[in-house]
């Protein structure tokens, strides 16, 4: 079974109705037609960033810069996750900073979004989240929201900021659902 993701990306799910999991495999190169970068300029500040299609996975990559107020970078693309998800596993290899994984219900740029942190490794690794591990936050601040349920997300994300300066590289293999 397939879930449509934009007009040409895929999630995989696997097992039955009751027990499905969904499957954002980075290493797919059609993955890149769906992400979009979303840094500091939007509000004045100098952080770039960028991903690359690599075959181990997409890497996101660049440079955070506290100039003119600035201070994140962030790579984000649509997901449709089943009915039944109850939780998300991330797998990761990166640069030993601290990154958000960030997940959008509302297509409104006024709605909160939901934040969980991890720290990269350099050795691949597997980051899981329940939903009470996200926190609702508007522009850096946290919100009264209700609780996440990943079936009602539309975006995830992954922001590097909380004054993190300097060059940054994390590269992502497989975002999958449980």
């Amino acid at each position: 079974m397939h879930l449509a993701l934009g007009s040409s990306f895929l999630i995989h799910t696997q097992g039955h109705a009751r027990n499905s999991a969904a499957i954002m495999d980075f290493r797919d190169p059609d993955l890149a037609q769906q992400m979009r970068i979303v840094n500091d300029d939007v509000m004045g500040g100098r952080s770039n960033s960028r991903f690359i299609i690599d075959p181990e996975g997409v890497i996101f990559e660049g440079r955070v810069s506290l100039e003119n107020n600035g201070g994140f970078a962030s790579v984000r693309c649509p997901v449709n996750f089943p009915q039944d998800a109850s939780g998300l596993q991330l797998t990761t290899r990166g640069d030993g900073q601290q990154y958000q994984l960030i997940i959008r219900t509302e297509a409104s740029t006024r709605a909160p979004i939901y934040k969980s942190s991890f720290v990269s490794s350099k050795d691949w690794q597997t980051h899981p989240f329940k939903p009470a591990d996200f926190e609702a936050q508007f522009r850096g601040r946290p919100v009264e929201a209700k609780p996440l349920v990943f079936s009602e997300a539309l975006e995830f994300g992954l922001l590097i900021a909380d004054k993190q300066a300097g060059a940054f590289r994390l590269q992502l293999r497989q975002l999958q659902t449980i």
